[in-house]
């Protein structure tokens, strides 16, 4: 499964990461109809696993600025 760069850099980047997470889940899969899927927990795991990394990136970077700011 190939992943974009950081998730939080486009809106539609993280859309598109929250697809692939609900379609992980199981359930419903919404396509031209409904799919009942099982749940993917490797899927799961690397999706979760990037929203961690891209989520510790983003708030890095906000405490950077918001440093750079007070200075």
């Amino acid at each position: 499964m190939t992943l974009p760069s950081n998730i939080f850099s486009d809106p539609k980047l993280l859309k598109e990461w929250a697809i692939k997470v609900s379609n992980a889940c199981g359930g419903l899969q919404m396509t031209t109809s409904p799919i009942l899927k099982k749940t993917d927990i490797k899927v799961l795991d690397v999706l979760v696993e990037k929203f961690v990394h891209d989520y510790n990136v983003q708030m890095s970077n906000a405490s950077k600025e918001l440093e750079e700011e007070e200075e």
